[in-house]
């Protein structure tokens, strides 16, 4: 008797802490303080990304006078600012004007002229090694620099299902190309503009393309003339 006497009271005692832990509390000031620095930090990424979409939505069209290349407009500043605080730094500058017809400088660049030295990846401006213009006539589709390509890359290349990123599936065949072979299997047309059916195989046997476009046989000559 004294042995179920005991059990039915820690039952009844184990019964009530149980029922205690179920029932719902009543929100504290600290929950309620919790769920306000969330709403806080949501609104302020809200922000930051708009301001981040604000900022991008130009396009990188601002060149740098310095390294020649393209930035964003939050990454520039105009050069006639270092002209002021440091005159003898500016004979390095190519006087290039893009947007507003402004001379403007990167932060990087500003930053390395201002110590009166040399960024590293704009040696190769001022020692005067730049790619040489490019023709008029070098207005090629994408078959037509295959054609004149010494080497193609045949790879597939898909749409990652997270971000839309590209990305290569399977193995890339490098494939080492004759142009002068490539070239002299073209039509000599009678006329400079006239287009002929070109499909690109991996292979002749294969019924499949990879890439099948008209192509201008002219052009093909004067762009392999040009980097032979």
């Amino acid at each position: 008797k004294q042995r179920l006497a005991k059990a039915q009271v820690n039952y009844k005692a184990n019964k009530s802490r149980c029922s205690g832990k179920n029932k719902p509390c009543p929100p504290s000031g600290s929950q309620e303080h919790h769920s306000n620095d969330n709403s806080i930090s949501h609104n302020r990424v809200s922000q930051l990304i708009h301001k981040f979409h604000k900022s991008v939505s130009t396009g990188p069209l601002y060149i740098c006078s310095y390294c020649d290349q393209l930035w964003y407009k939050h990454s520039v500043c105009p050069a006639e600012r270092l002209r002021l605080c440091n005159p003898n730094s500016t004979k390095h500058l190519q006087r290039i004007k893009s947007v507003d017809d402004i001379e403007w400088l990167c932060f990087t660049c500003d930053k390395h002229l201002k110590k009166n030295k040399v960024r590293p990846s704009a040696t190769a401006n001022i020692n005067g090694l730049k790619l040489p213009e490019k023709p008029d006539f070098f207005d090629l589709n994408e078959l037509q620099c295959r054609l004149i390509a010494p080497r193609l890359a045949f790879q597939k290349i898909m749409q990652a299902p997270r971000g839309g990123q590209l990305k290569i599936t399977g193995n890339v065949v490098n494939v080492q190309a004759d142009i002068f072979d490539t070239v002299n299997m073209l039509h000599r047309l009678p006329q400079d503009t006239a287009t002929i059916k070109v499909q690109l195989k991996r292979r002749l046997q294969y019924n499949s393309s990879a890439l099948s476009l008209n192509v201008r046989p002219n052009k093909v000559m004067q762009g392999a003339d040009l980097i032979k």
